[in-house]
């Protein structure tokens, strides 16, 4: 078989079609080495990858064509893949090849998405494995599993080599016990094809950080990908995996990570509510990046909506949804927020727009009713009074304060709300005295009547 063209795929694909779950390991073979062939040839060099997308030429480069023609096998011949009626209990060995073959496909467009001069074409290689997963899950949901357990897994591993790359910059790495960190390259282990695979044709090739630019390049499409398939993840310790390792990248990753990652905390919540075991993460990330936000914005103040409204839209799906409640947050982290969008929200640094409307929001919320410093409401009203105090100082100014307008507006609703319940509970108390009145003197009578 060696040697196998492109035309040849079409017989091959025909003969697949007609073969019964018996005859399906074998006659699979011959197709996959002919895609196994090309891919192989095309886009196991990522530097050939790379100066065939920077050649200028009026014809479309190979990879672009080879990834165009793997989107249209897994839509139009996902018997390549999976084999609905070789169920996993009945057909172990082939479940078995099914899942050795996804995962040797993925990893070699993984290869190309690890290439920071390829980035042309990662939303084609992000295209391809969103589409083989949306494939496994309707064929066979449990190689889907096991495969997008395979790239969580490793955005997992991309985190911890972020931190890892993070703390020895900073001079932290020895007194964190990692300075174990191996310098750049960094080889990942993920994705391990069965030991007993019998297809020659899947040749081993390793997942490999040529730099920290590689650790960002291939960590966006990972994300991205993931995010896609959280819909069809049912294991909790995999939510969970999901969840610390976005909470992560939300602490620790540049803007363009963080912003795939607010998505993918926002997809989340969508899909599962908020996890109330895993709340210290998040705050932890949370507060951070709120805290970093303004220094990052001053050192580029031409920089406008980093997030392009993915922080607006993480902060409204964790604290402004119907299915939330301040029950749902530990007063501890509540009170930490407060006392962070009060100085934010209260100090003359530039913030943005985004950042700015997120903080009024959380402002909002903390007011409605959040148990915040706990025992100690005077101290609450003292900080919100100083702070409204310190922004209606600066109305009207050429620095006007970014958060003065809405702050305001949301303390001023706030005490309405208050004078509102007041006003509502004395006249109930008044209202319960009057009928208590009529009731005594109605007895009375009755007495003196009698």
């Amino acid at each position: 078989m060696e040697g196998l063209e492109m035309s040849a795929m079409i017989p091959a694909l025909q003969e697949l079609a007609s073969a019964n779950a018996a005859e399906y390991d074998q006659a699979v073979q011959k197709p996959r080495q002919i895609l196994c062939q090309f891919i192989d040839r095309i886009l196991t060099d990522v530097d050939v990858v790379a100066l065939g997308l920077n050649k200028k030429s009026s014809s479309e480069p190979a990879c672009v064509m080879l990834l165009d023609f793997v989107q249209h096998i897994i839509k139009s011949s996902s018997l390549m893949f999976a084999n609905p009626a070789c169920q996993p209990a009945e057909y172990p060995d082939t479940t078995q090849s099914c899942t050795d073959f996804s995962k040797w496909v993925a990893v070699r467009l993984l290869r190309v998405a690890a290439a920071p001069d390829c980035d042309i074409i990662h939303v084609r290689v992000s295209a391809v494995l969103c589409s083989l997963l949306h494939t496994l899950r309707a064929r066979a949901p449990f190689i889907c599993s096991r495969l997008t357990q395979d790239l969580i897994f490793l955005s997992q591993d991309l985190s911890n080599v972020l931190y890892a790359h993070i703390s020895t910059l900073s001079g932290h790495g020895y007194s964190l016990g990692i300075h174990t960190l191996k310098p750049w390259p960094v080889t990942l282990e993920c994705f391990s094809i069965s030991p007993l695979c019998s297809s020659h044709y899947l040749t081993p090739s390793p997942l490999v950080l040529s730099s920290p630019a590689a650790l960002e390049s291939l960590t966006a499409v990972a994300l991205g990908v993931v995010t896609d398939a959280l819909r069809g993840v049912v294991s909790r310790q995999d939510i969970s995996v999901a969840w610390e390792t976005a909470c992560s990248f939300l602490a620790n990753g540049n803007t363009r990570l963080r912003k795939i990652s607010m998505v993918m905390l926002s997809r989340l919540v969508e899909l599962g509510g908020f996890p109330e075991m895993h709340g210290h993460e998040f705050f932890t990330a949370y507060l951070h990046l709120l805290e970093t936000h303004s220094y990052t914005y001053t050192a580029n103040s031409e920089e406008k909506d980093p997030y392009a409204g993915e922080l607006l839209q993480l902060t409204r799906c964790v604290f402004q949804t119907t299915a939330v409640s301040h029950t749902h947050f530990e007063p501890i982290y509540l009170s930490q927020m407060f006392e962070c969008v009060c100085t934010l929200g209260g100090s003359d640094v530039k913030l943005g727009a985004e950042v700015t409307e997120s903080l009024c929001l959380l402002f909002g919320f903390l007011l409605s009713g959040a148990v915040v410093y706990e025992s100690a409401a005077l101290l609450r009203r003292q900080r919100i009074t100083e702070v409204c105090r310190t922004l209606a100082r600066t109305v009207g100014t050429e620095n006007q304060a970014e958060c003065a307008e809405g702050f305001l507006k949301v303390a001023l609703k706030a005490e309405a709300a208050v004078v509102v319940q007041k006003t509502g509970d004395g006249e109930t108390a008044a209202k319960k005295s009057c009928k208590s009145a009529t009731k005594s003197m109605n007895k009375t009578t009755k007495t003196s009547a009698a």
